[in-house]
């Protein structure tokens, strides 16, 4: 197809938000306004209940309001000006406040939304407006993702439909035939996994969780699975568990796992020896099909985060045991943050995560870190490192991306760029300096089926132009972490008081696990280089010190030059 550059953009950009290790910038939100609204209408409720504090609506509505104003769909959705549904304010009535958010809840509401969106990029993937179709990906997966689609199943459905020879793309309208394969359907599935047999030992308290002990399989599964290779052995038996309503396979594997969650955890209060342990991958039946399917275990959410080879993790091991300079109660506070940070890489249950990781927080964060609640002395202590990394980080990561698309390529036109230094450096200069416009524009030429790669090179370029936007753009993202900080800490009071799990918890593990990552990187980096600091408290000081050296750099300069753009990197 001629005409299909937006097509390609879409079905690239749809792949990236849907891969596992995807950097968080460039992921689904948790919550798109659909789901924002909720929010809203969920923590009026706690605070009526005085479960939370009043305080929490604000921050709510100003992200709901922020959120609206930078949705497309959702403003065109809207009878009414955005601050008609949104009150704030001390002198406003909860009652009024809830019932425009109720109507606003109900004017966005999923299916409404999901079906605009659809029909926005089935226009816009004939168009060249990346942007716009960037902006609306990502907001209608948010939405799949939270009415409970799994992203394995739509990563899945986006591979075969988009990159299977075998499904050839002739037409723009066949992105119509998409929407439907992965349109939510409500379907009863039937779950089986292979699983020890330890489980007859309780086979009456089995029924109480829809849990049925098999010898083996049923006999029109037996072929499916000799040809997965789905064999039990020794010691092993088959458990069944049926009536479980989800909208994809994934998605009922989880369901049922979760049952035997709770069995097997009850289990082992009694035993606490003993414990069952059951196959990562499930059988699946379905009510409207008689073609069976298998879904694996799902890729846990603090293993998604970025990595580095066993190589260089050993190098960074080998330099803090050697270097570490933490002394007295830091180094008891680190050891017992890096140990949470442990558990929470072990523990495969949501909730167990994400409380081990935010009690890392408040255990590495300085306690008199900004004053005020716990939640703003975390967002005080870790806003610094967070920011001041930011441009590195994406930068890195385009520069990751670029040699993972053509190492030659890229390794000649960077090499006709002045100055030493390492590759992100240089990457760094061609985006930004207009004597390196040149190697630029050639890489661009060579893009033409690389649509995404370009579109991120270009937004990178023009959002890191001059110290100007990328003072806005810090400022977003700063304004988005402490809303996201917060919205972790009312989900962690939200487990440890209700044991409620919200849907988007795997996002706010993912964000958490990050967060922590980068404050005891930063905390390494302080201790085993040339700072040699030897506390906690001396670490977030100079995190914040830096920082700030960093925003009046930023707010002095007008332009970037070859003498100063390494500033972006920290360096003087």
């Amino acid at each position: 197809m001629s005409d299909a550059e937006g097509f390609l953009f879409f079905a690239q950009r749809l792949t990236e938000l849907l891969f596992d290790y995807t950097l968080d910038t460039y992921k689904p939100p948790a919550l798109n306004v659909v789901a924002l609204c909720h929010e809203a209408l969920s923590v009026l409720a706690d605070v009526e209940s005085n479960i939370i504090d009043p305080a929490n609506v604000d921050h709510v509505l100003r992200e709901l309001e922020w959120a609206i104003k930078n949705d497309s769909i959702a403003k065109k959705l809207l009878d009414a000006d955005v601050g008609y549904y949104i009150l704030s304010g001390e002198e406003v009535s909860r009652s009024e406040q809830k019932i425009r958010l109720e109507v606003l809840a109900k004017t966005l509401n999923p299916r409404r939304y999901s079906l605009a969106c659809e029909s926005r990029l089935a226009y816009l993937v004939g168009t060249n407006k990346k942007a716009e179709i960037d902006q609306v990906v990502r907001s209608y997966v948010s939405g799949l993702v939270n009415f409970g689609i799994s992203k394995s199943f739509l990563a899945d459905g986006t591979r075969r439909f988009f990159f299977d020879e075998a499904n050839k793309i002739t037409s723009l309208d066949q992105i119509g035939d998409f929407f439907d394969s992965i349109h939510p359907v409500s379907h009863t599935f039937t779950v089986y996994f292979k699983i020890d047999s330890l489980i007859k030992q309780i086979k009456e308290s089995n029924s109480a969780f829809g849990v049925k002990v098999l010898e083996s399989l049923p006999e029109k599964l037996l072929g499916f699975a000799r040809d997965k290779g789905f064999a039990l052995g020794p010691g092993e038996c088959i458990v069944e568990i049926s009536d479980i309503n989800a909208v994809d396979p994934y998605s009922a594997r989880e369901d049922a796992e979760q049952r035997l969650d709770r069995l097997s955890d009850l289990f082992m209060f009694f035993s606490h020896r003993s414990h069952l342990k059951w196959s990562d991958e499930a059988i699946l039946t379905r009510c409207c099909t008689d073609e069976p399917a298998i879904a694996g275990k799902p890729l846990s959410s603090m293993s998604k985060g970025q990595d580095v080879r066993p190589v260089y993790a050993a190098g960074r091991l080998n330099q803090l045991i050697e270097n570490f300079s933490l002394r007295g109660g830091s180094i008891k506070k680190f050891t017992q943050a890096v140990d949470l940070h442990g558990m929470a890489l072990r523990n495969d249950v949501p909730s167990n995560q994400l409380l081990n990781i935010w009690i890392a927080l408040e255990t590495v964060v300085p306690s008199h870190r900004g004053g005020g609640s716990t939640v703003a002395k975390i967002t005080n202590g870790l806003m610094p490192f967070l920011l001041e990394g930011y441009v590195r980080r994406l930068v890195l990561n385009l520069t990751k991306d670029l040699f993972r698309w053509n190492r030659r390529l890229v390794g000649t036109m960077l090499s006709k760029i002045e100055g030493g230094g390492k590759a992100q450096h240089k990457v760094l200069k061609m985006l930004i300096l207009p004597e390196c416009s040149e190697r630029k524009s050639e890489i661009y030429a060579e893009l033409a089926d690389f649509p995404l790669l370009k579109y991120r090179m270009y937004s990178l370029s023009e959002k890191l132009a001059d110290p100007k936007k990328v003072l806005a753009t810090l400022m977003t993202h700063k304004t988005k972490v402490e809303w996201q900080i917060r919205r972790i800490y009312r989900t962690r009071n939200l487990v440890v008081h209700s044991g409620d799990e919200p849907s988007f918890i795997g996002t706010l593990i993912e964000n958490s696990h990050d967060y922590l990552d980068v404050a005891l990187t930063n905390i390494i980096e302080l201790s085993c280089k040339e700072y040699g600091i030897s506390s906690l408290e001396q670490a977030f000081e100079l995190g914040k010190i830096r920082y700030e050296r960093f925003e009046r750099f930023l707010r002095k300069e007008s332009a970037f030059s070859a003498e100063n753009i390494l500033q972006l990197y920290g360096q003087n």
